[in-house]
């Protein structure tokens, strides 16, 4: 994973509980990627998947429920693959929140399983500031 800007790293500390992974090619493709220890735990947590516990191979597959920020529902497809038993992962509807390099976080919100694109939400930050700091008076008419 990329090393986050800091304004990713401020995001993800304001996002309690959360874990970060960076959205890749393969995240956006056809093919599963891993579900790394932190998505894992926040899924266990949620009480919605133990990997541990899955059989190996798609015919064990388990959908959970999930939500983007924006509140919309969605679902993840959790396995292990058939013959190394690796843990993968596929989050339906995330390449409509995400792109290639993105930093997203999921996290347990109310009982919900949340992703949070940071990326995006620092680069929304720092326009909202830009937009405020153009909008302000003069720094002589603030002290008038």
């Amino acid at each position: 994973m990329r090393k986050l800007t800091k304004m990713e790293q401020r995001e993800l500390e304001n996002t309690s509980g959360a874990h970060s992974f960076e959205v890749t090619k393969t995240w956006l493709g056809n093919a599963c990627p891993d579900a790394t220890k932190g998505i894992r735990a926040v899924l266990s947590e949620a009480g919605l998947v133990d990997y541990k516990e899955l059989g190996n191979g798609t015919e064990n597959r388990v959908f959970v429920p999930i939500a983007y920020e924006n509140g919309e529902e969605a679902e993840a497809s959790c396995y292990r693959t058939k013959t190394r038993g690796d843990n993968r992962i596929n989050f339906k509807n995330l390449k409509d929140y995400a792109q290639a390099g993105d930093i997203m976080a999921i996290s347990l919100v109310r009982g919900k399983v949340v992703l949070t694109n940071l990326s995006r939400r620092a680069a929304g930050a720092v326009i909202a500031v830009v937009f405020a700091v153009g909008s302000l008076p003069s720094v002589p008419a603030l002290f008038s």
